[in-house]
């Protein structure tokens, strides 16, 4: 049984009210053609050098 302090699936940290998420994707690409390079990890990587947490998704 839930009770109205309960998390729901629409209020998973239970806040009393509906939530959203945001979040950011970026695109690293070549300064000289412009395509995409696959550096996601070296930029992680710099980031959590700098107390910065990055969830790597895609290569």
């Amino acid at each position: 049984m839930m009770t109205s302090a309960d998390p729901t699936p629409s209020d998973p940290a239970g806040h009393g009210h509906p939530t959203i998420g945001v979040e950011e994707e970026f695109i690293l690409v070549d300064l000289t053609t412009g395509h995409p390079v696959s550096r996601n990890r070296e930029v992680a990587a710099a980031a959590s050098r700098r107390g910065v947490h990055l969830d790597l998704e895609l290569t």
